[in-house]
């Protein structure tokens, strides 16, 4: 194995903005639910779409909710076993809205049917629902997208990066999309340890999509998982939101242009985290605190009552220094990262049946590091362009086709040490200036249908995707099926297979290596999963999953092959809703093993994200109306990491390389870790909402290290500890009007 270079990716600006976005109070909305019989429905879902808002009804049938929504909204109610309405109202006129609503039993139609496997959502019907108010208040989340999802079954906690590591696979195995297009640097402040947090926040979110595996032939170039994301469209009223904790402000926008046809979202976040180590007393050698910002919005314009015009603007910015000490001696790290995006989409919907969404962006992420001699910048550059067409046919019968062309140059230039040993300064380097520049297409077509085989209560979704690039040695074509079955009201299986390709990755250094392009990485998934449904909005899902790779590059003398292999397999579970005594969150147990032989790899080892056990419990609970208690609880077994055994001296140098043991042959300790967190909300006069927060991060104050840094001669290490390696505390508070 080679050595990387080690420093502590602290940044934490953990709390970078953990705004809570509560709808402030201004209209009642209130109402019943009754049954065709009228006898009264309890544990109705009722949601004001679009919005946070909704209550569920109690045993009498009945509900209640406040929102500050104005102009025309539409209600949905839905409970599992009846079918699900939706109730136009107009709100903001001053007076109470009030409801009664007749829902009707329904047979079990495929059309409900989960037809994706492995998946989580902000709407239910695709798969096990997350809600963004569920993101925001996620003890010890960070009020962060990726943050929260790693509390999900699927999603391996190798670190406290944002980095989704999925299901044994490296994060680089992924893709994220926000409004159709690739976002490939989708973290701030990122390192050789990954980035922290997300570059999105949950505030502009209107749908949320992830799969860790079996996903379908719409998305290409990952071998584990996918993150689809469609930001919010135009808002229907002027909002301003602004908060401020012990890691920075921010402050964010809704602001109708014209009404009910064209709108911005805007946000703005500033993080300096300073004050929040000075606080905590953290005694991390910085020689500049972790700072940065991130900013964007959208302007959404609806042109017809069908189509709809959206331009996306994502930046941020952010830099940090640290102390490092290493065996050759001790170095200063400097980081420095900037990402833009800019996106223009259309859609539409043709003669009722067609669903039209067409996409074009580009997206530039500049980076520099260094360390002693390491100064190496990074320039990666796309220009995308993306089109998916859905086509509504007759008895529960749909077709899915669309493609994407895509242009890449992602340029690595300067200074890099001569020996993996020795980053001091004035020590021998060598100039590189790798450059890939890629050219890339890919297209497919998937048929779902309700109702296989004339079985009502079965489901399939089968399709095959063809994609072609630049750095790859043939085209590749990846078929993919997915089974659904009701097996009663409440109960629902699914099983999923399919073929998945990605382009090889190679490590910056050994790029030169490469002459001639390799075949794609593959991966063939096989998902099987049970869903249980409660009436009382409860849900429980068990996955048992096999992924196994080929086609991997693995070094061989001075080339690289594509012999490399691999497989990793494991069981999920989660339960989702009420737990007792008022306790409402997720449980989620993950048992995973990942091996593989890749890259400078002498023989199959453990994965980098080989964690065996994975155990994860967010709760939250109600006082009283005004005040709310949270944690988070997660357990892990320790990653996996390669020993040294030994240190050998060079005569010249007089330094020492060191001799290391069996590839991921030793474990970290195990992980654990436990946040909370106390919320008080309230209104004043009638418009005004404020949300205050304490956290207390690591209430334990566990020591977690994510490494070991050795002593000149290898003969001692030193635990390498995060930033939740101490006690935190953070504070806030948010106002809405």
């Amino acid at each position: 194995m080679k050595t990387r270079f080690h420093f502590p990716l602290i940044l934490t600006g953990i709390l970078l903005s953990a705004t809570t976005e509560r709808v402030l109070a201004q209209t009642p909305v209130s109402g019943t639910v009754t049954s065709v019989s009228e006898e009264p429905l309890g544990y109705v879902n009722v949601i004001l779409l679009g919005t946070t808002s909704g209550a569920m009804t109690d045993e009498t049938g009945s509900f209640s909710f406040l929102t500050r929504e104005t102009g025309v909204g539409q209600i949905q109610i839905s409970l599992v076993g009846y079918q699900r309405k939706v109730v136009t109202v107009k709100l903001g006129t001053g007076k109470p809205v009030k409801v009664r609503v007749v829902l009707e039993e329904q047979d079990i139609a495929l059309s409900e049917l989960v037809v994706t496997g492995s998946s989580y959502s902000t709407e239910s019907v695709s798969g096990l629902p997350v809600s963004p108010m569920e993101i925001v208040t996620t003890p010890g989340g960070a009020a962060d997208i990726f943050q929260m999802l790693k509390t999900l079954p699927g999603l391996t906690p190798v670190s406290e990066s944002a980095d989704l590591y999925i299901r044994g696979g490296d994060p680089m195995e992924s893709t994220v999309l926000v409004d159709q297009s690739a976002i490939f640097h989708p973290t701030t402040f990122e390192s050789a340890y990954g980035g922290l947090f997300s570059l999105l926040p949950p505030t502009m979110v209107k749908n949320l999509w992830f799969s860790s595996g079996g996903f379908p032939a719409k998305y290409g170039n990952a071998l584990s998982g996918v993150l689809d994301i469609e930001t919010r469209n135009e808002p229907t009223d002027f909002r301003i939101n602004t908060g401020w904790n012990v890691a920075g402000w921010d402050i964010q926008t809704t602001l109708p242009l014209v009404r009910e046809k064209a709108g911005l979202n805007l946000y703005f976040k500033k993080s300096e985290t300073g004050l929040l180590m000075k606080l905590n007393q953290n005694t991390r050698p910085f020689t500049s605190y972790p700072s940065g910002w991130t900013s964007g919005g959208t302007f959404s314009y609806s042109y017809s009552e069908t189509g709809r015009m959206k331009a996306t603007v994502l930046a941020s910015s952010d830099q940090q220094g640290v102390h490092v000490d290493r065996p050759e001696g001790s170095s200063q790290f400097e980081g420095q990262s900037g990402n833009q995006h800019v996106g223009m989409a259309v859609s539409d919907v043709w003669n009722r049946q067609l669903i039209i969404k067409s996409n074009i962006s580009v997206t530039q992420f500049l980076r520099n590091w260094k360390l002693g001699v390491l100064d190496l910048d990074e320039k990666d550059r796309s220009l995308q362009t993306r089109t998916d067409l859905e086509w509504i046919g007759k008895n529960g019968q749909k077709w899915y086709t669309g493609g994407e062309f895509r242009l890449r140059k992602d340029e690595f230039i300067g200074k890099v040490p001569a020996s993996q040993n020795d980053y001091r300064l004035g020590a021998a380097y060598q100039t590189i200036h790798p450059v890939q520049s890629i050219t890339s297409g890919g297209g497919y077509v998937e048929w779902e249908q309700a109702g296989w085989f004339g079985i009502p209560a079965l489901a399939t979704r089968a399709g095959v995707r063809l994609d072609h690039s630049a750095d790859r040695r043939s085209p590749t074509a990846d078929p993919r099926l997915t089974i659904s079955g009701l097996l009663s009201k409440q109960w629902t299986a699914s099983l999923n297979w399919g073929i998945f390709h990605q382009s090889a990755w190679i490590p910056i250094s050994d790029r030169p290596l490469i002459t001639t392009p390799l075949p794609a990485m593959s991966a063939i998934h096989t998902v099987g999963s049970v869903t249980w449904e409660g009436s009382d909005d409860r849900t429980c899902r068990l996955e048992i999953w096999n992924k196994t790779y080929h086609d991997l590059p693995l070094k061989s003398g001075a080339s690289f092959t594509s012999e490399g292999t691999g497989y990793a397999r494991g069981l999920d579970v989660v339960y989702k809703g009420t737990i007792g005594m008022e306790i409402e969150g997720w449980i989620s147990y993950g048992w995973a093993v990942s091996e593989r032989k890749w890259l400078d790899y002498t023989q199959q080892a453990p994965s980098p994200a080989d964690i065996t056990h994975n155990l994860t419990w967010v709760a939250k609970k109600y006082l009283n109306p005004f005040w709310q208690i949270g944690w988070n609880l997660k357990l892990a077994t320790g990653k996996p990491y390669t020993p040294v055994s030994a240190g050998i001296q060079d005569s010249t140098s007089g330094l020492f390389s060191p001799v290391y043991g069996e590839t991921h042959s030793a474990r970290l300790p195990f992980y654990h870790r436990l946040d909370f967190r106390i919320t008080y909300t309230n209104t004043f006069f009638d418009h005004l909402f404020l949300v205050g927060y304490a956290e207390l991060l690591n209430c334990l104050d566990t020591s977690n290290p994510m490494g070991y840094s050795w002593n000149s001669d290898y003969t001692r290490k030193t635990p390498i500890q995060s930033f939740f390696g101490n006690r935190t505390v953070v504070i806030g508070a948010s106002v809405s009007f």
